[in-house]
């Protein structure tokens, strides 16, 4: 067996009493000819309470975890304005959800660990300078810049100032 056939016998529907497996179109008709509506609905019953208790035991196993699970990887900046140095690029977003689009816009941009956005405009900037400064350890809030509200993604500003 292979490809395709190797997926659908790997799912739990395919593995259920239900589903009724022949070789060829004999083995279809000798297994109409043999059917047992009863016994197939009773191993239905059981297979679907075996079910319902792994699915039960798997979510109550997860939820704690998922309840647990860290924050976002972005941590907002103190204060405003954009980075004095490490300009990687920018771009303009138009859109409610701008902010997200310019986090993900850094997660598209090499050498990105953080994001500034004023509603329109996002600056991108990586994670230290030539020199192994934090890039956004002073911000420039002059004039419209003010407006700017940074983020500093966590693994990502890690890795760059390993590399730098």
């Amino acid at each position: 067996a292979g490809g395709a056939l190797e997926w659908v016998e790997a799912c739990d529907y395919y593995r259920f009493p239900h589903v009724l497996r022949f070789p060829s179109a004999a083995g279809a008709i000798a297994a109409l000819r043999a059917f047992d509506g009863e016994r197939l609905g009773r191993a239905l019953r059981v297979a679907g309470a075996r079910l319902r208790g792994e699915a039960l035991e798997f979510y109550r196993a997860l939820l704690p975890r998922l309840l647990s699970a860290p924050p976002t990887p972005w941590e907002r900046l103190p204060g405003a304005g954009t980075c004095t140095s490490g300009f990687l690029a920018q771009a303009d977003f138009d859109s409610p959800n701008g902010a997200a689009l310019c986090r993900r816009f850094c997660l598209a941009t090499w050498g990105c660990a953080v994001a500034a956005f004023n509603g329109h405009c996002c600056m991108v900037y990586g994670a230290s300078s030539s020199a192994g400064d934090d890039v956004c350890a002073e911000r420039n809030s002059d004039g419209d810049r003010a407006a700017y509200v940074g983020w500093r993604h966590r693994l990502l500003a890690a890795a760059g100032a390993v590399a730098a």
